[in-house]
C-alpha cells in the first residue's frame, strides 16, 4: 500500500471512530434528556405546562437531530475529499447542546419545574438548619441564632456608648467655657 493510501485509511479510520463515538454520546445525552424530562412530567401541573414542556422537548429533539445531520453532510464531504476539521464536528455538538438546552430552559414547564426543586430546597434547607441549631443547643454550642443576638446586643451597646460620648463632650465642652 502506498503511504498517501496508508494516511487516507487512517484519516478515515479516525473520522468513523470520531463519528461513532459522537453518535453514541448523543443517543446516551437524547436517553438521559427524555429520561429527565419524562421524569418531570410524571407528576406535574397543567396540560399548557405539559404541552409547552413538550414542545421545548421537542424544539430540543430537533437540534439535536439538525445537528446529527450537519455531522453526517460534513462525513460525505471529507469522503468526497474536502479536508473537514475534527474540531468542527465537536463545534456541531457543542451548539446542538446550546439551542437544545435553550429550547428547554425557555419553557414555563421548565421554569414550573425549577421553581419546584428551589423550593424543595429550602424546604430541606430550613429542615437542616432547625436540626443543626437544636444539636448544637443540646451540646451547649453557640447557634447561629445565638450569634445575631449577641451581634444585635453589641451594636446596641456601640449606639448607646457613641450616645454617651456625645453628651460627655457636650459637658466637656459647657465646663470649659465657662
Amino acid at each position: 500500500m502506498t503511504n498517501s493510501s496508508e494516511n487516507w485509511n487512517e484519516y478515515m479510520g479516525e473520522m468513523n471512530e470520531a463519528f461513532l463515538e459522537s453518535l453514541e454520546r448523543n443517543v446516551e445525552a437524547q436517553t438521559a434528556f427524555v429520561d429527565s424530562w419524562m421524569n418531570a412530567f410524571e407528576s406535574h401541573e397543567s396540560d399548557e405546562i405539559t404541552k409547552d414542556g413538550m414542545e421545548g422537548y421537542v424544539g430540543a429533539y430537533e437540534a439535536w437531530m439538525n445537528a446529527a445531520q450537519k455531522q453526517f453532510e460534513r462525513i460525505n464531504d471529507a469522503l468526497e475529499g474536502e479536508e473537514v476539521p475534527i474540531d468542527e464536528f465537536r463545534d456541531i455538538w457543542l451548539k446542538a447542546a446550546n439551542d437544545a438546552f435553550k429550547e428547554v430552559t425557555t419553557t414555563s414547564a421548565f421554569s414550573s419545574m425549577t421553581g419546584e426543586s428551589v423550593e424543595n430546597s429550602m424546604a430541606y434547607k430550613q429542615t437542616v438548619d432547625e436540626a443543626t441549631e437544636q444539636t448544637l443547643g443540646t451540646f451547649g454550642l453557640p447557634t447561629e441564632s445565638d450569634i445575631q443576638e449577641v451581634g444585635e446586643r453589641l451594636l446596641e451597646v456601640e449606639r448607646r456608648q457613641h450616645e454617651i460620648e456625645q453628651k460627655l463632650d457636650q459637658i466637656l465642652e459647657e465646663i470649659e467655657s465657662e
